[in-house]
């Protein structure tokens, strides 16, 4: 009947649709863009009049592809194994990378907004505010509250596959690790030595992600020390930095700085803007090392 031809159809469709996502995924990723997909169909749907439906255990009766837009029992398992393993790691001390010198670092970070370099800047503007390399140069928009916060939009991630992510936010107070009017003028310089506005957040990506990675290593090497125990006396150097990195040190300094007193997960979730607490879990790698 025409019921179970629909139903049929919505299952091969799925299917294909997921056996390309695993093939060009990580499960890691895999997990989370499958999310996205049910989000998307969700919102696609709502309220609409559904010849078959699924029972979906979060959100209740929906579209039928719900059913199909998962990921196999087993690799649920395996993906919760890696995950347990990654965080023994760092809970444990084991693989803790040690951010030295902090103090140094800012000043430093702090020096490269008054460069002629734009990579400089933005090298310096990462770590400074803790936003995301195309928030730096295309998204992001800072206005000063006081010399240590600034009222910032332009957050990225807030939306995948046309759907607002749950818990998203966009135009929060966030601390910054230099005077708040050097970064608001700082910004202004990058978006005037490279104007990048009119391309899309995949294209300035492409554009700039070689040489602020350049920039980076350049500059800010050499205050991360690898953790191989849980001595803080038995370290290893570790320079293989990334603009990304930034934003984990960021979170680290800031509080240390500006919020010692708050729990520290509850503080990396209200900075950084992320629609999912979990997501700080990622963060955690990190820490100061004592008294420097």
């Amino acid at each position: 009947d025409s019921v179970a031809a629909y139903r049929k159809c919505v299952n091969a469709f799925c299917k294909k649709e997921v056996e390309y996502l695993r093939k060009n995924l990580t499960l890691t990723s895999l997990r989370s863009s499958l999310t996205d997909y049910r989000n998307a169909v969700r919102n696609h749907f709502a309220g609409q009049y559904l010849p078959v439906t699924f029972q979906d255990r979060h959100s209740g009766k929906g579209h039928i592809a719900l059913k199909y837009l998962i990921i196999k029992k087993e690799e649920t398992k395996t993906y919760e194994a890696q995950e347990t393993a990654r965080k023994d790691k760092y809970l444990h001390g084991l693989s803790r990378l040690i951010i030295c010198n902090h103090s140094d670092l800012v000043e430093k970070a702090g020096a490269l907004l008054d460069s002629n370099s734009v990579y400089d800047i933005a090298a310096g503007l990462l770590l400074l505010t803790g936003r995301r390399v195309t928030e730096i140069f295309k998204t992001a928009h800072f206005y000063a509250i006081d010399n240590n916060h600034v009222r910032f939009s332009g957050q990225l991630k807030n939306e995948k596959c046309g759907v607002a992510a749950k818990g998203a936010r966009d135009n929060y107070v966030i601390p910054v690790l230099a005077d708040s009017l050097r970064i608001i003028d700082a910004l202004a310089r990058v978006r005037e030595l490279k104007p990048l506005q009119d391309k899309t957040e995949k294209e300035v990506n492409t554009l700039v992600s070689n040489s602020i990675g350049k920039a980076v290593k350049r500059n800010l090497k050499g205050f991360i020390k690898h953790s191989v125990d849980l001595s803080l006396d038995n370290f290893v150097s570790w320079n293989s930095i990334e603009p990304k990195n930034l934003r984990s040190m960021y979170v680290h300094i800031a509080h240390y700085n500006l919020a010692r007193t708050a729990v520290l997960g509850s503080f990396a979730h209200e900075v950084l803007g992320h629609a999912n607490s979990g997501a700080v879990d990622n963060y955690m790698e990190y820490m100061l090392y004592p008294n420097n």
